[in-house]
Protein backbone atom coordinates (compact mmCIF):
# COMPACT_ATOMS: atom_id res chain seq x y z
CA UNK A 1 0.00 0.00 0.00
CA UNK A 2 1.30 3.42 -0.97
CA UNK A 3 1.52 5.88 1.89
CA UNK A 4 0.33 9.03 0.19
CA UNK A 5 -2.86 10.79 -0.77
CA UNK A 6 -4.03 9.63 -4.18
CA UNK A 7 -6.28 12.33 -5.63
CA UNK A 8 -6.83 10.31 -8.77
CA UNK A 9 -8.20 7.32 -6.90
CA UNK A 10 -9.68 9.34 -4.04
CA UNK A 11 -7.72 7.31 -1.51
CA UNK A 12 -6.61 8.91 1.75
CA UNK A 13 -4.01 7.46 4.12
CA UNK A 14 -5.28 8.93 7.38
CA UNK A 15 -2.19 8.24 9.48
CA UNK A 16 0.00 10.09 6.97
CA UNK A 17 -0.43 13.77 6.11
CA UNK A 18 1.05 15.56 3.13
CA UNK A 19 0.87 19.35 3.21
CA UNK A 20 -0.51 21.05 0.11
CA UNK A 21 1.34 23.93 -1.58
CA UNK A 22 -1.06 26.43 -0.02
CA UNK A 23 -0.56 24.89 3.44
CA UNK A 24 3.23 24.99 3.00
CA UNK A 25 2.96 28.66 2.05
CA UNK A 26 0.59 29.58 4.90
CA UNK A 27 2.44 27.71 7.65
CA UNK A 28 5.79 28.64 6.10
CA UNK A 29 5.01 32.35 6.49
CA UNK A 30 4.10 31.74 10.12
CA UNK A 31 7.31 29.74 10.63
CA UNK A 32 9.43 32.53 9.15
CA UNK A 33 7.80 35.02 11.52
CA UNK A 34 8.57 32.73 14.47
CA UNK A 35 12.20 32.38 13.40
CA UNK A 36 12.48 36.17 13.04
CA UNK A 37 11.01 36.73 16.53
CA UNK A 38 13.39 34.22 18.13
CA UNK A 39 16.45 35.58 16.33
CA UNK A 40 15.53 39.14 17.28
CA UNK A 41 14.70 38.42 20.93
CA UNK A 42 17.49 35.97 21.77
CA UNK A 43 20.28 37.27 19.49
CA UNK A 44 19.23 40.72 18.22
CA UNK A 45 20.46 39.73 14.77
CA UNK A 46 18.70 38.89 11.52
CA UNK A 47 21.73 36.90 10.33
CA UNK A 48 21.09 34.37 13.09
CA UNK A 49 17.69 33.65 11.54
CA UNK A 50 19.47 31.79 8.71
CA UNK A 51 20.97 28.98 10.85
CA UNK A 52 18.02 29.25 13.23
CA UNK A 53 15.66 28.36 10.38
CA UNK A 54 16.62 24.73 11.05
CA UNK A 55 13.80 24.73 13.62
CA UNK A 56 11.38 24.82 10.68
CA UNK A 57 12.06 21.10 10.18
CA UNK A 58 10.53 19.98 13.51
CA UNK A 59 8.03 22.84 13.17
CA UNK A 60 6.55 21.34 10.00
CA UNK A 61 6.54 17.90 11.63
CA UNK A 62 4.46 19.28 14.50
CA UNK A 63 2.09 20.93 12.02
CA UNK A 64 1.69 17.70 10.05
CA UNK A 65 1.03 15.70 13.20
CA UNK A 66 -1.59 18.17 14.41
CA UNK A 67 -3.41 18.23 11.07
CA UNK A 68 -3.18 14.44 10.82
CA UNK A 69 -4.71 14.03 14.29
CA UNK A 70 -7.50 16.45 13.42
CA UNK A 71 -8.32 14.46 10.28
CA UNK A 72 -8.29 11.14 12.13
CA UNK A 73 -10.54 12.53 14.88
CA UNK A 74 -12.95 13.86 12.25
CA UNK A 75 -13.09 10.45 10.55
CA UNK A 76 -13.64 8.71 13.89
CA UNK A 77 -16.55 11.01 14.80
CA UNK A 78 -18.16 10.46 11.39
CA UNK A 79 -17.55 6.69 11.55
CA UNK A 80 -19.34 6.55 14.91
CA UNK A 81 -22.47 8.02 13.30
CA UNK A 82 -22.07 5.60 10.40
CA UNK A 83 -22.12 2.65 12.81
CA UNK A 84 -25.28 3.99 14.45
CA UNK A 85 -26.91 4.37 11.04
CA UNK A 86 -25.81 0.88 9.93
CA UNK A 87 -27.22 -0.70 13.09
CA UNK A 88 -30.56 1.04 12.50
CA UNK A 89 -30.69 -0.03 8.86
CA UNK A 90 -29.78 -3.65 9.64
CA UNK A 91 -32.34 -3.75 12.45
CA UNK A 92 -34.94 -2.75 9.85
CA UNK A 93 -34.06 -5.84 7.83
CA UNK A 94 -31.53 -4.54 5.31
CA UNK A 95 -28.46 -6.57 4.46
CA UNK A 96 -25.06 -5.10 5.31
CA UNK A 97 -24.48 -4.15 1.66
CA UNK A 98 -27.85 -2.40 1.32
CA UNK A 99 -27.36 -0.77 4.72
CA UNK A 100 -24.18 0.81 3.37
CA UNK A 101 -26.16 2.34 0.51
CA UNK A 102 -28.87 3.70 2.81
CA UNK A 103 -26.33 4.98 5.33
CA UNK A 104 -24.50 6.84 2.58
CA UNK A 105 -27.65 8.89 1.97
CA UNK A 106 -27.89 9.71 5.68
CA UNK A 107 -24.21 10.62 5.99
CA UNK A 108 -24.36 12.84 2.90
CA UNK A 109 -27.24 14.77 4.48
CA UNK A 110 -25.50 14.93 7.84
CA UNK A 111 -21.93 15.77 6.78
CA UNK A 112 -22.08 16.51 3.04
CA UNK A 113 -20.70 14.62 0.05
CA UNK A 114 -17.19 15.98 0.61
CA UNK A 115 -16.91 14.58 4.14
CA UNK A 116 -14.39 11.86 4.84
CA UNK A 117 -17.02 9.24 5.62
CA UNK A 118 -18.96 9.92 2.41
CA UNK A 119 -15.77 9.66 0.36
CA UNK A 120 -15.03 6.31 2.01
CA UNK A 121 -18.58 5.06 1.45
CA UNK A 122 -18.30 5.99 -2.22
CA UNK A 123 -15.13 3.90 -2.44
CA UNK A 124 -16.82 0.97 -0.68
CA UNK A 125 -19.88 1.15 -2.94
CA UNK A 126 -17.61 1.30 -5.99
CA UNK A 127 -15.79 -1.83 -4.83
CA UNK A 128 -19.10 -3.61 -4.29
CA UNK A 129 -20.00 -2.87 -7.92
CA UNK A 130 -16.69 -4.44 -8.92
CA UNK A 131 -17.64 -7.62 -7.01
CA UNK A 132 -15.24 -6.98 -4.13
CA UNK A 133 -16.76 -8.32 -0.92
CA UNK A 134 -17.81 -5.91 1.80
CA UNK A 135 -15.41 -7.33 4.38
CA UNK A 136 -12.38 -6.62 2.21
CA UNK A 137 -13.60 -3.11 1.40
CA UNK A 138 -14.11 -2.19 5.06
CA UNK A 139 -10.85 -3.91 6.08
CA UNK A 140 -9.00 -1.69 3.61
CA UNK A 141 -10.55 1.37 5.28
CA UNK A 142 -9.48 0.04 8.67
CA UNK A 143 -5.88 -0.25 7.49
CA UNK A 144 -5.82 3.27 6.06
CA UNK A 145 -7.64 4.90 8.97
CA UNK A 146 -4.80 4.46 11.45
CA UNK A 147 -7.51 4.10 14.10
CA UNK A 148 -7.56 1.01 16.30
CA UNK A 149 -11.33 1.05 16.80
CA UNK A 150 -12.08 1.16 13.06
CA UNK A 151 -9.52 -1.55 12.37
CA UNK A 152 -10.90 -3.82 15.08
CA UNK A 153 -14.42 -3.20 13.79
CA UNK A 154 -13.41 -4.30 10.31
CA UNK A 155 -11.73 -7.45 11.67
CA UNK A 156 -14.66 -8.45 13.89
CA UNK A 157 -17.12 -7.68 11.09
CA UNK A 158 -15.18 -9.91 8.70
CA UNK A 159 -15.24 -12.79 11.23
CA UNK A 160 -18.95 -12.29 11.90
CA UNK A 161 -19.72 -12.17 8.18
CA UNK A 162 -17.87 -15.43 7.52
CA UNK A 163 -19.26 -17.29 10.53
CA UNK A 164 -22.81 -15.91 10.42
CA UNK A 165 -22.45 -14.05 13.72
CA UNK A 166 -24.55 -11.22 15.12
CA UNK A 167 -23.59 -8.42 12.74
CA UNK A 168 -26.10 -5.99 14.23
CA UNK A 169 -24.56 -6.53 17.68
CA UNK A 170 -21.08 -6.01 16.25
CA UNK A 171 -22.07 -2.72 14.65
CA UNK A 172 -23.89 -1.50 17.77
CA UNK A 173 -20.95 -2.44 19.97
CA UNK A 174 -18.54 -0.57 17.70
CA UNK A 175 -20.74 2.52 17.79
CA UNK A 176 -20.95 2.33 21.59
CA UNK A 177 -17.20 1.88 22.07
CA UNK A 178 -16.28 4.72 19.72
CA UNK A 179 -18.94 6.96 21.27
CA UNK A 180 -17.64 6.31 24.79
CA UNK A 181 -14.06 7.06 23.76
CA UNK A 182 -15.11 10.20 21.90
CA UNK A 183 -17.07 11.46 24.93
CA UNK A 184 -14.12 10.69 27.21
CA UNK A 185 -11.72 12.57 24.93
CA UNK A 186 -14.10 15.53 24.74
CA UNK A 187 -14.37 15.61 28.54
CA UNK A 188 -10.60 15.45 28.95
CA UNK A 189 -10.09 18.25 26.42
CA UNK A 190 -12.63 20.33 28.32
CA UNK A 191 -10.88 19.66 31.63
CA UNK A 192 -7.43 20.63 30.39
CA UNK A 193 -8.52 23.53 28.15
CA UNK A 194 -7.77 25.98 30.98
CA UNK A 195 -4.34 24.41 31.47
CA UNK A 196 -3.65 24.71 27.75
CA UNK A 197 -4.47 28.40 27.94
CA UNK A 198 -2.18 28.80 30.96
CA UNK A 199 0.58 27.00 29.08
CA UNK A 200 0.17 29.37 26.12
CA UNK A 201 0.44 32.38 28.45
CA UNK A 202 3.55 30.92 30.09
CA UNK A 203 5.11 30.40 26.65
CA UNK A 204 4.54 34.03 25.73
CA UNK A 205 5.56 35.66 29.03
CA UNK A 206 9.36 35.06 28.71
CA UNK A 207 9.37 36.53 25.21
CA UNK A 208 7.38 39.55 26.36
CA UNK A 209 9.67 40.11 29.35
CA UNK A 210 12.84 39.99 27.28
CA UNK A 211 11.30 42.29 24.67
CA UNK A 212 10.23 44.75 27.36
CA UNK A 213 13.70 44.89 28.91
CA UNK A 214 15.26 45.17 25.47
CA UNK A 215 13.06 48.14 24.53
CA UNK A 216 13.02 49.93 27.89
CA UNK A 217 16.69 49.37 28.80
CA UNK A 218 18.67 48.58 25.64
CA UNK A 219 21.96 49.11 27.42
CA UNK A 220 21.16 46.39 29.94
CA UNK A 221 20.61 43.79 27.20
CA UNK A 222 23.54 44.94 25.05
CA UNK A 223 25.98 42.84 27.06
CA UNK A 224 23.91 39.74 26.32
CA UNK A 225 24.07 40.37 22.57
CA UNK A 226 27.56 41.82 22.10
CA UNK A 227 29.74 39.56 24.27
CA UNK A 228 30.69 35.93 23.85
CA UNK A 229 29.47 34.98 27.33
CA UNK A 230 26.19 36.79 26.75
CA UNK A 231 25.57 34.93 23.48
CA UNK A 232 26.26 31.61 25.21
CA UNK A 233 23.81 32.46 27.99
CA UNK A 234 21.11 33.53 25.50
CA UNK A 235 21.68 30.34 23.48
CA UNK A 236 21.24 28.29 26.65
CA UNK A 237 18.05 30.21 27.44
CA UNK A 238 16.77 29.56 23.92
CA UNK A 239 17.41 25.81 24.22
CA UNK A 240 15.72 25.69 27.64
CA UNK A 241 12.75 27.64 26.27
CA UNK A 242 12.28 25.25 23.32
CA UNK A 243 12.69 22.21 25.61
CA UNK A 244 10.10 23.58 28.05
CA UNK A 245 7.72 24.31 25.18
CA UNK A 246 7.99 20.77 23.78
CA UNK A 247 7.69 19.24 27.26
CA UNK A 248 4.53 21.24 27.90
CA UNK A 249 3.00 20.02 24.63
CA UNK A 250 3.93 16.44 25.48
CA UNK A 251 2.29 16.65 28.89
CA UNK A 252 -0.92 17.97 27.34
CA UNK A 253 -1.13 15.11 24.84
CA UNK A 254 -3.43 12.63 26.54
CA UNK A 255 -4.58 9.55 24.66
CA UNK A 256 -7.66 7.55 25.59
Amino acid sequence: MKLYNSKKEGIIIYHYYSLSCMEYFRYGILGIVIVYVFSNIFYDSLLVSIPLSVILIPYFKVIKKRLCNQRQNKLKDEFKDLCISLAAQMSAGYSLENSIKESYLEMSELYGDNSYICKELKLILGKLKNNINIEEAIAELGMRSGNQDIRLFSEVLAIGKRTGGDLIGVVRSAALNISEKTDAEREIRSMISEKRFEQMIMNVIPLVMISYVKISSPGMMAVMYQTQAGRIIMSACFVIYIAAFLLGRKIMEIEV
